[in-house]
């Protein structure tokens, strides 16, 4: 939008006769070009028509509300969670949910075993998608609107590859809940170990971090290379390892693939950053 169009915009009054809040709707344009993929001041100043002082402060005060983070190492600025519980109403994933909802089908068809797509919410993994009811090598219950535990495989995958400054975001808040899930969080040397082996095997495997006799498969799902959930598969604990492996990675793999072909073309509101 032209500065001619956004001032005029902005200076027509509302329904109610008040005139809208400059320096909110200037934010809101900021954390719209955050999310968008524009991440530096100088970017963020030509993408908004605002001076680079402006963009400054204005950063500052989200930043300071908790709606912005900058990372350390390049100075850029990222969403965190708390900006898109905005969007919350939004429905940012139903092109993801769309896209995936036939593939894990096909793929709990092959493989027999049920298979769950989440995103990142509230400390938590939301289940939006679980084939956990179709033919499989046990009977399970729906998981669909479950939150799972970061310590599961789905919630390793995803906080495993999330950008640095969200990972960190998403630890520090693990680290302050009470919760008995969330205790994990607190081995630091075990959790960092636990992230990057997670890293560099490019999958996370994890044993009764749901439920008892039940582990999980995962893999992260990419949106132009940002990380917007994890999709896994459950397998019973007692199968070994290298037949969930062998028998089933490559299988996730291939799913995971079909689905971020499906949603390459879609404008996603990244739910990595909520």
């Amino acid at each position: 939008m032209s500065d001619g169009n956004r001032a005029g915009r902005r200076s027509m009054p509302s329904d109610r006769g008040h005139r809208p809040v400059r320096a909110l709707l200037r934010g809101l344009d900021l954390l719209s070009a955050i999310g968008r993929g524009v991440t530096t001041v100088p970017g963020l100043s030509a993408a908004t028509g605002l001076n680079r002082t402006s963009v400054y402060r204005l950063l500052a005060t989200l930043e300071d509300g908790g709606y912005v983070a900058r990372a350390p190492a390049d100075g850029r600025y990222r969403l965190t969670p708390r900006a898109l519980e905005l969007s919350a109403g939004a429905q940012p994933s139903d092109a993801l949910i769309d896209a995936a909802t036939p593939v894990l089908r096909d793929l709990t068809t092959k493989l027999k075993w049920p298979a769950n797509l989440a995103k990142f919410q509230d400390g938590r993994m939301l289940v939006l998608i679980s084939t956990h009811t179709l033919p499989t090598n046990f009977h399970h219950r729906d998981m669909t609107g479950e939150l799972i535990p970061m310590s599961s495989s789905i919630g390793c995958s995803y906080l495993a590859h999330v950008d640095p400054a969200e990972a960190e975001m998403i630890t520090n808040r693990l680290a302050a809940s009470d919760h008995p899930l969330d205790s994990w969080i607190h081995d630091r040397v075990r959790v960092l170990r636990l992230l990057r082996t997670t890293r560099i095997q490019r999958y996370a495997l994890a044993y009764d971090q749901v439920e008892p006799g039940l582990s999980g498969l995962a893999l992260p799902v990419r949106h132009h290379g940002q990380v917007v959930g994890s999709v896994n598969i459950v397998t019973p604990t007692a199968m070994p390892r290298a037949d969930v492996l062998g028998h089933n990675l490559a299988a996730l793999g291939k799913a995971v693939r079909r689905i971020e072909a499906t949603i390459a073309d879609e404008d996603l509101i990244s739910d990595a950053t909520r």
